[in-house]
């Protein structure tokens, strides 16, 4: 399973630090690279529009799409992200309050990131020491 975790580009450090912290190896592979790739917090237009195509292909490969909304973000990048993964049936866990109609469309809701941790522990309990979306 190939997991994109979409949020705030100014959040990508937090966001970085709770993929790292957060085991979703059991659930699968994290494919986020602005998370890790982007140094620079005023990339080009030219920078811009090749992440935008790299963010593109991952949204589009993953089979879940976890949307930090913790922060507020007038730039939509994660929310056309969101949407791109409500159009493919993506599975979408949302992070955080819904600010959106869209956010509605959310598989699953958590008012933080703790209780994602509790949540997938409790699945991995409950699955015998295998999470529920974790291909083998």
């Amino acid at each position: 399973m190939i997991i994109y975790i979409a949020g705030k580009f100014t959040a990508r450090k937090r966001l970085l630090r709770i993929s790292q912290n957060f085991d979703l190896r059991q659930y699968g592979h994290i494919r986020a690279s602005w998370l890790v790739n982007e140094e620079d917090d005023d990339p080009t237009l030219g920078q811009k529009l090749m992440y935008a195509i790299r963010d593109q292909e991952e949204v589009m490969t993953a089979d879940l799409l976890i949307l930090d909304t913790l922060d507020v973000s007038e730039t939509g990048g994660r929310e056309v992200e969101w949407g791109m993964a409500i159009a493919q049936m993506a599975e979408r866990w949302l992070v955080g309050p819904a600010r959106n109609v869209f956010h509605e469309m959310a598989n699953k809701k958590f008012t933080n990131w703790e209780r994602v941790y509790e949540y997938v522990r409790y699945e991995n309990i409950r699955n015998g020491g295998h999470a529920r979306y974790r291909y083998e």
